[in-house]
């Protein structure tokens, strides 16, 4: 997949001890800006995206945050994207979970959708409703081996692009 070059990054750093460098757009500098600053209007988690991930921040587990522009300076046009595997951060590890998965098959936006067909994208949309805030998520791995979290402590979930069937115009 090819990304656009993004205009800047986000430097982070979850309870836990996790930290990164997640690549952003100005557009979703914006709405982080906007998340962590009226986090009661807006809800525990703000998703976005990140190059060739979707990622779901828990803003109760953000300890510190930067948007940086100088770390991007310095990187090639034409660098490899880093592989992205299902991720799950919790508030008690730096570490994150890696989980295998079975991507969607078909898109949220689709009425008819098998629910199991667009359980990553369902479970990120979960997330991002202000309103909702429920006390476990799930998701199914490969297998049929079925991973439940309690939301509160979950401080990061990165799903690839690919695992989610959708491309950098779509939004999920």
């Amino acid at each position: 997949m090819t990304t656009d070059i993004p205009d800047c990054a986000l430097r982070y750093r979850l309870r836990g001890g996790a930290t990164g460098l997640l690549p952003i757009s100005n557009e979703t500098r914006g709405l982080l800006w906007r998340a962590i600053y009226q986090r009661d209007d807006n809800g525990r988690f703000a998703v976005f995206d990140s190059e060739n991930r979707r990622v779901a921040i828990n803003l109760d587990h953000l300890v510190y945050a930067q948007f940086v522009f100088d770390e991007l300076l310095s990187w090639p046009y034409d660098r490899e994207v880093p592989e992205a595997a299902f991720q799950v951060f919790l508030s008690i590890s730096p570490e994150p979970l890696e989980f295998e998965v079975d991507s969607d098959s078909d898109l949220l936006s689709n009425e008819h959708a098998n629910d199991d067909d667009v359980h990553l994208q369902d479970l990120l949309f979960t997330l991002d409703l202000a309103h909702a805030e429920p006390p476990l998520i799930h998701f199914e791995a490969v297998d049929h081996e079925e991973v439940i979290l309690l939301t509160a402590d979950v401080a990061m979930i990165s799903i690839p692009w690919a695992d989610l069937m959708l491309t950098n115009e779509a939004d999920g």
